[in-house]
């Protein structure tokens, strides 16, 4: 868990799976997080959270990705 730095890639990561798979809440993973030591505000793990949902917008919305009929949105006909 997050052990080298702050704001490396692992730590990323790790927030994320922990929202989204393990059901953790931002507010309990701050509290977990600061008992290792590391002082991560929940309104930073927010901010992660929001800048990943940008950045996996176009995964998510890809249908042939999701099951869904149709193409991608980047895809020229």
């Amino acid at each position: 868990m997050c052990r080298l730095r702050q704001r490396s890639p692992a730590c990323f990561a790790h927030v994320l799976v922990s929202k989204y798979v393990d059901r953790l809440l931002l507010y309990r993973q701050s509290q977990i997080l600061a008992r290792m030591g590391l002082d991560l505000h929940r309104a930073v793990l927010a901010d992660w959270v929001g800048k990943a949902a940008f950045h996996l917008k176009p995964v998510w919305s890809c249908p042939r990705l999701t099951g869904h009929s149709g193409g991608c949105g980047d895809e020229l006909a």
